[in-house]
């Protein structure tokens, strides 16, 4: 297949997204390593109407999960912490459940710690539209006084088990986590325009907007 008729066949695949006022998606076609295509269909943001680019930035969600615990095992190599430390030696605000909770458990959502999104915000009276900081993550995590289940006993996916990882980052590392995951991380490998968003406040150039965007969790 030539590089015209590539052209055209995504084009034509994507041409339903390609209407005023559709929203849309930016694509991206690699082979061998290579970018062999690059696009834009429809809006990257309706209220604004802001078309979509090969350069549009999107917020990943979950999915930077494995920054997150690529920071840990980034610290565990440089000798200042161990995957098998309570985590009480990092957070001693959390509450003593009377069983060790290790980085581990947390790694693999197995530390029983209930889940902040959307459970406990919705238990405090928080909104969708509503600004959620790690601060305010955080003053709900360390209030808790019971575990869903034993720590490693069960598996229950929890954001709040990739929040405390990125807290604990910050405090091994003395960087916010924006920081540390810029210089250690998305820098070294090339990823330049790759950001944490610690301040959720903070204008980001042609991002893609979504409802899921307005929310802000560190590491999760």
């Amino acid at each position: 297949m030539n590089m015209q008729h590539l052209n055209d066949r995504i084009d034509q695949l994507f041409a339903q997204y390609n209407e005023p006022g559709s929203p849309g998606c930016a694509l991206g076609v690699f082979r061998d390593g290579a970018i062999i295509y690059e696009g834009g269909y429809g809006l990257a943001d309706l209220e604004h109407q802001v078309s979509f680019l090969p350069t549009s930035v999107f917020n990943i969600g979950s999915t930077a999960k494995q920054f997150t615990a690529f920071g840990i095992a980034l610290l565990e190599n440089q000798g200042k912490l161990r995957i098998d430390d309570d985590i009480h030696k990092y957070l001693p605000e959390m509450h003593d459940f009377g069983s060790k909770i290790t980085l581990g458990n947390l790694l693999y959502h197995t530390s029983g710690i209930r889940c902040t999104f959307p459970d406990l915000l919705g238990l405090a009276e928080y909104w969708e539209s509503d600004v959620v900081t790690q601060v305010d993550v955080f003053r709900l995590l360390k209030s808790q006084r019971e575990l869903d289940f034993p720590p490693g006993t069960e598996f229950g996916y929890a954001n709040s088990n990739y929040i405390l990882l990125a807290l604990i980052c910050e405090r091994v590392s003395g960087k916010l986590f924006e920081q540390f995951s810029k210089e250690e991380i998305f820098e070294p490998l090339g990823m330049l325009n790759t950001i944490v968003l610690h301040d959720p406040m903070k204008i980001v150039a042609d991002k893609a907007c979504s409802s899921f965007s307005k929310f802000f969790k560190a590491g999760a």
